[in-house]
């Protein structure tokens, strides 16, 4: 999925739709084979327009694995997004606190499960 994200937001960016990139830093937790969890840490470039993707259930934050949403603002210590849905809602957060964020402009059929789109393109291989 990683190559996928990148190769359409810098199409995107490409095209001018995207506002100035700030350097965030972010992180998830990550299952080894073992069981055992780490933390997996790193930085993004993140510029208002950007689709992003929640990791993490976050009640207080009010955001569930697998939100999508676009940046509406973003600085090095705060990001705001607009989530996608039916009403209209933003959340803010800092980085710091919440870094369970990545790129949200494709997703496996196991992270969309659920979701609802108006236009979904799908990338089959054998």
């Amino acid at each position: 999925m990683g190559e996928l994200n990148q190769r359409a937001r810098g199409a995107l960016k490409g095209l001018g739709g995207l506002g100035p990139e700030v350097r965030v830093e972010t992180w998830r937790e990550v299952t080894r084979d073992d069981g055992s969890v780490a933390i997996e840490c790193g930085e993004r470039l993140f510029a208002p327009g950007d689709r992003v993707m929640f990791l993490k259930n976050d009640r207080a934050l009010g955001v569930k694995n697998g939100s999508l949403g676009s940046v509406a603002s973003v600085t090095p210590d705060s990001m705001r997004v607009a989530l996608d849905g039916r009403e209209s809602r933003q959340v803010r957060f800092a980085p710091g606190e919440y870094g369970s964020v990545e790129y949200g402009y494709a997703a496996t059929m196991h992270k969309a499960q659920g979701a609802t789109a108006n236009r979904v393109f799908a990338l089959a291989t054998p």
